[in-house]
């Protein structure tokens, strides 16, 4: 039978069999099996960065230096990474409505991170877009997190952390025969920027519109992603 456990119960299985402790090392964690008398099979994992419980691990099972005499069965995986390890998680949002924009005007568009993600770019849909329409794109200390000594060294110019676009023109797909209710699509490649931003920072974009056309329309999907093991 196997069985799966928590790292305090596998303990209690083992009890003072240590000897039969075997370990595998899975990069980011560790996977630790013991048979019992019965041929149960007990297991457990142990993530890296656990604290507590890998220290007791790594002190009391895989090498301790007061149990000389283990003779634990190391296997170590001969790729760092030989199989999809879930480490981060997809957590694509968008901003709550749709923003207007006159022609001839700016508008910004703020989007406040809740929880540190980090972000690659995202998608702009916009209704009557016109020509000449663009965009700029940066990150931002909104509500002033970074204490006034530091802003100089960490920002490109404060409250801007960090401008990754300087000015991109909207893609309008039928130029020259714009229609109200036209859609264009297109989308902010943040590559190879993958920033970690964390939490209280914003995404920020201006739109920018030309003095001709209808009131647009602006809507913004943003590809985000959670790195998941943050025990």
């Amino acid at each position: 039978m196997k069985i799966e456990l928590t790292w305090t119960q596998f303990k209690t299985a083992v009890g003072t069999s240590k000897s039969r402790v075997r370990w595998t090392d899975r990069d980011l964690f560790y996977s630790i099996i013991f048979t019992d008398d019965r041929s149960d099979e007990f297991s457990t994992s142990i993530m890296k960065d656990s604290g507590s419980d890998q220290t007791d691990f790594e002190t009391n099972y895989k090498n301790s230096a007061n149990i000389p005499s283990l003779g634990l069965d190391i296997k170590t995986m001969p790729e760092a990474t030989p199989f999809a390890q879930p480490t981060y998680r997809t957590k694509r949002t968008a901003i709550d409505d749709l923003i207007s924009c006159e022609p001839d005007s700016v508008v910004d568009i703020d989007f406040k991170l809740l929880s540190e993600k980090y972000v690659s770019g995202g998608d702009i849909i916009v209704e009557n877009a016109e020509i000449g329409d663009y965009i700029v794109a940066s990150i931002e200390d909104v509500d002033s997190l970074i204490p006034s000594p530091y802003r100089t060294a960490l920002c490109e110019e404060w409250p801007i952390i960090a401008k990754y676009i300087e000015k991109q023109f909207v893609l309008v797909r039928t130029p020259g025969t714009i229609q109200a209710g036209s859609i264009s699509s297109f989308s902010i490649d943040a590559y190879p920027l993958n920033a970690k931003i964390p939490a209280g920072f914003y995404l920020c974009i201006e739109y920018y519109a030309v003095n001709s056309g209808l009131t647009r329309r602006i809507g913004i999907n943003y590809h985000l992603t959670k790195k998941l093991w943050e025990l």
